[in-house]
């Protein structure tokens, strides 16, 4: 007790504890716990091989375990289970493996990037309530229920889940092989004959796509048409059933980048789907989508403009507290330069093709 209550005296000092050099960043909400567990150390072997296997099980959710488990950390607990050591190091390493649970923890609860450090619009950023969360964790260190604890941490929102199976989809496909690039060229159509078509059809097989039995390797047929498709309708392609240009790119997608994006879509999951109540409304930026949900059920979506990289839309969270249907809506001063007024000079006509009204004022 009393080297704890010393350790905690340097923290309020110095406003950091380091322990073999490395920093406890929770170091705060880890001595609130010692404080409601009577200063008394919170780990043994039973709870210990308890984290270590859920720290493991954390690449399931797009972590990497050795950012909680560090090596020189998974040493000393190997070399605690062949001989006590003194009390300092038993600190020490208790002290570790409450940062390796704590940071877990916040970042299945709140995210591993803050949002507004990539975008200062972005007003995602949450804290981990220490007063309201600590009595619940300790509890689950206790009982050996860290598995538990880091389940409860995670987002409840299916569509987390939904990414989880994806990331593991993708994985499989990653440990067999992947899958090779399509080669460029001419666009490939329905009733084509082409030596890339059985390359093609090889890529929807390895995705799930293509499930078809009997085919003509070369043969651009509907089996393979329906296949491409559905490979279009999932990734948000025009579905034409072509490999034009867009479709070629997608395609040619590797695994490995399948898989970044699967990892960085499940830590934007964990910026806000925990404050998701039981009525929201969420704008798939990328998929140009709106989706109204109501207790846990889609109960309407529909197509959603968005914006360019030179015009991104912004992303954010709010209340809506008024809906405006069918708003008038001005050429805003970026797009009229960049775009409008070149279009005009090309064609007179410009204005009217592209829908626009103009409205001349006076003053």
């Amino acid at each position: 007790r009393a080297e704890l209550v010393k350790r905690q005296a340097a923290l309020q000092k110095d406003n950091s504890l380091s322990v073999d050099g490395s920093r406890l960043y929770a170091a705060d909400f880890i001595f609130h716990l010692y404080k409601l567990n009577d200063y008394k150390l919170l780990w043994n072997r039973d709870n210990t091989k308890a984290l270590t296997a859920s720290i493991q099980n954390i690449t399931a959710d797009g972590l990497t375990p050795g950012d909680y488990l560090p090596e020189h950390l998974a040493e000393k607990i190997r070399a605690i289970e062949k001989n006590t050591p003194p009390v300092n190091e038993q600190i020490d390493l208790d002290l570790l493996l409450s940062e390796s649970f704590v940071r877990a923890v916040y970042n299945l609860l709140i995210g591993k990037v803050d949002p507004e450090s990539l975008d200062p619009n972005f007003n995602f950023s949450r804290s981990l309530d220490r007063d309201g969360k600590a009595p619940l964790l300790l509890e689950k260190i206790r009982n050996n229920e860290t598995e538990q604890a880091f389940d409860w941490a995670r987002p409840k929102f299916p569509h987390y889940q939904w990414l989880k199976d994806g990331l593991k989809k993708y994985r499989t496909i990653q440990a067999s092989g992947g899958w090779q690039p399509r080669p460029a060229g001419t666009t490939l159509k329905p009733g084509q004959s082409d030596a890339r078509i059985s390359l093609l059809r090889n890529r929807l097989i390895a995705t799930g796509d293509y499930t078809a039995q009997h085919s003509e390797e070369d043969l651009f047929d509907e089996d393979l048409a329906s296949a491409l498709k559905r490979f279009q309708q999932r990734h948000g392609l025009e579905v034409d059933g072509v490999v034009g240009k867009n479709t070629l790119a997608a395609l040619n997608r590797t695994v490995e980048q399948r898989i970044d994006q699967i990892r960085v879509a499940l830590e934007r999951q964990r910026w806000y789907s925990h404050e998701a109540t039981d009525e929201f409304i969420v704008v798939d930026i990328a998929g140009f989508k709106v989706y109204w949900f109501k207790d846990g059920k889609i109960i309407w979506d529909e197509s959603a403009q968005v914006g360019k990289k030179f015009t991104h839309t912004p992303v954010f969270k709010d209340s809506i507290r008024y809906l405006e249907f069918n708003p008038t809506w001005t050429i805003p001063p970026g797009i009229l330069g960049r775009i409008v007024l070149p279009g005009l000079k090309k064609d007179p006509d410009y204005l009217e093709k592209k829908g626009y009204l103009p409205v001349s004022y006076t003053h």
